[in-house]
C-alpha cells in the first residue's frame, strides 16, 4: 500500500530506497489514494481486478478513509453498484 500511496502523491516525502514500501509505521491517511482507485472503478478500465483488489486492501489498511470521505464513498457505493452488475468484472474481483 506504501507503493500506492507514494506513487499517487500521498506520501510527498523522497524515499532514498525501496525499503519504505515495507515500512508499517509510515503514516498516510487513504484518501488521495481512494479517490485515485475510485476514479479509476470502470468495467473498461484495462486493470480494473487490480483497482479493486486494491480498494479492498486499502479499505483494510485504512477503514475509516471512505467514512472521513464522504463525496468519495458515495461515488464507490455507485460505481460499485455497475461494477457488479457486468461481466467484465472477475469472479475474484467479484470476492474480494
Amino acid at each position: 500500500m506504501n507503493y500506492w500511496a507514494f506513487w499517487v502523491g500521498e506520501i510527498d516525502q523522497q524515499q532514498p530506497d525501496d525499503s519504505y514500501m515495507a515500512d508499517s509505521s509510515l503514516r498516510w491517511r487513504g484518501a488521495v489514494l481512494l479517490r485515485h482507485i475510485v476514479d479509476r472503478l470502470d468495467a473498461d478500465h484495462a486493470f480494473i481486478d487490480l483497482n479493486v483488489h486494491t480498494l479492498w486492501a486499502l479499505l483494510q489498511a485504512r477503514p475509516g478513509v471512505a467514512v472521513a470521505e464522504p463525496e468519495t464513498a458515495s461515488l464507490l457505493v455507485t460505481r460499485s453498484q455497475r461494477l457488479m452488475d457486468t461481466a467484465e468484472l472477475s469472479a475474484r474481483a467479484r470476492g474480494s
